[in-house]
């Protein structure tokens, strides 16, 4: 069975030479006197000049380009034997050891037999300090997992040293992840928010309710219409990804033992208040409320109080100011006071 096994993978690495053979010659290069490098395949060179086929990275598309000699620097084609060694070095490419992660014994015995095979038929070849570099690598690293040592960060320890120190840099990478997430969320908020007031004014009097329009008119309204109900369900939808992915960060964010509230982030409400002319603007029950610099005054231990205010109802309320009036806030009603919502 294990013959087998070797059988196949070997055949299969003849096919992926065989196939990169097929074009193999596209790894000559043109390197140009401005430090361009033209890569392809070379068609023909004169005297005079070097005639360059060159494709798309899939070598779907492909399109010839002429260079002149006076404006090249290196005219690199290799021989049979280098595209060869070439095809065989990318193909060990797939051997890249993780700085944060050991492999098994199994695995680093793999790579180096493949180095190993690699050295053995291109002893010559430009890549093979390169590849016995990394030869020298994995040895070192089967070494250390074969006596029980794990890799973090290109440096090795004992396992119990390593999941604390996962554990940290999870924690910071949450704590740098889930501040963007809240915005994403908060913006999906609005945008469901603003599909719903579209919504509510375009059912209402003060939208379309119960006119007679123009036909001109009717079409623009009827395609506000049709948008706001695409628009409902894709924003829903948005919100509830965004959501899921919160949640999703920041249950693991709390279970590593994370401190900063993020929930409450989102759930915070986004106050403005505008202090141009002589009028200050706090919120009221999510409406704008106006009161004069002339009706609050502060006692000594910096609470604003406030004399008087105009509600959106009209009627004038008393209560207290508990920020500066600097500071955004949102107030609600409890008997005759205004406190914090």
């Amino acid at each position: 069975m294990k013959y087998f096994k070797r059988l196949s993978l070997f055949v299969g690495f003849v096919l992926f030479l065989m196939s990169v053979g097929v074009r193999a010659d596209e790894d000559d290069s043109v390197t140009l006197n401005s430090g361009e490098i033209v890569k392809g395949r070379i068609t023909s060179q004169t005297d005079t000049d070097v005639t360059v086929e060159v494709s798309n990275e899939r070598h779907t598309i492909f399109t010839t380009r002429t260079i002149a000699r006076s404006d090249i620097k290196e005219v690199y084609k290799p021989s049979p034997e280098q595209r060869q060694a070439n095809a065989a070095y990318e193909a060990l490419g797939r051997y890249q050891l993780n700085p944060d992660q050991e492999f098994k014994s199994a695995d680093y015995a793999e790579g180096i037999a493949a180095f190993d095979r690699f050295l053995a038929a291109y002893p010559n070849s430009e890549h093979a300090t390169n590849i016995t570099a990394r030869q020298t690598e994995w040895r070192f690293e089967k070494f250390e997992v074969d006596h029980g040592r794990v890799k973090l960060g290109n440096n090795w320890m004992l396992p119990e040293a390593k999941k604390p120190l996962v554990e940290q840099q999870q924690l910071q990478s949450l704590g740098q992840t889930l501040p963007d997430q809240v915005r994403i969320v908060k913006a999906a908020r609005a945008r469901v928010a603003a599909a719903q007031k579209e919504h509510d004014f375009l059912h209402s009097t003060a939208g379309y309710k119960d006119k007679m329009l123009p036909q001109s008119e009717y079409n623009q309204a009827m395609a506000r219409y049709a948008a706001n109900d695409a628009e409902i369900p894709k924003a829903n939808a948005n919100l509830a990804a965004a959501t899921a992915k919160f949640n999703e960060l920041n249950n693991q964010y709390q279970k590593l033992g994370g401190t900063v509230n993020y929930q409450e982030q989102i759930d915070a409400k986004s106050h403005r208040i505008d202090q141009s002319g002589p009028w200050i603007y706090f919120l009221y029950k999510y409406e704008p409320v106006r009161i004069t610099s002339s009706s609050l005054f502060r006692d000594k231990d910096g609470i604003f109080f406030l004399k008087s205010t105009s509600t959106p109802s009209g009627s004038p309320k008393y209560g207290i100011i508990r920020l500066s009036w600097r500071t955004a806030a949102s107030y609600k009603l409890i008997g005759n006071k205004l406190v914090e919502d």
